[in-house]
């Protein structure tokens, strides 16, 4: 089977297998996203733009795809673009200056196109009208 490091779609494919509920979930979030972001997601040159900025590191495999993996994250809102450098460094073990010139290469070659979805705020699962301080009615209860 087919396995790219490189591909965001792609490096969890072996996991999928195994897991279809899961590719359910990442392929349903995959749709809903704003163009930008599905575009860079699914772009034929996206994993040619990963290895490019990656080799440029001498980064092992499995670093290689710890960063598709982060890079997944970043395109699905599941993690501030912002948290890309610091993350780089505590998974990498990529020293502090590596981590910061590998977080702004890739976001001026990949993220730039969609930067105006990215540095706004992440998705949660939370509806807006949730209880702030995570505290329960329990007089609402019995009505």
């Amino acid at each position: 089977m087919y396995k790219s490091i490189y591909d965001p779609i792609e490096v969890d494919a072996e996991y999928f297998l195994e897991h279809e509920r899961e590719e359910d979930a990442f392929y349903q979030k995959a749709r809903s996203l704003p163009e930008p972001l599905v575009d860079i997601l699914f772009g034929e040159d996206t994993p040619e733009i990963i290895e490019r900025t990656l080799t440029r590191y001498n980064l092992t495999s499995k670093q290689c795809e710890e960063t598709t993996r982060l890079i997944k994250k970043i395109l699905l809102l599941e993690l501030p673009l912002e948290e890309l450098g610091p993350r780089a460094r505590s998974t990498l073990g990529l020293d502090p200056e590596a981590s910061r010139q590998l977080s702004q290469e890739l976001t001026e070659e990949l993220f730039s196109t969609a930067l105006e979805h990215l540095t706004s705020t992440l998705t949660t699962d939370t509806p807006a009208s949730a209880n702030p301080n995570n505290v329960i009615n329990l007089r609402d209860q019995n009505r």
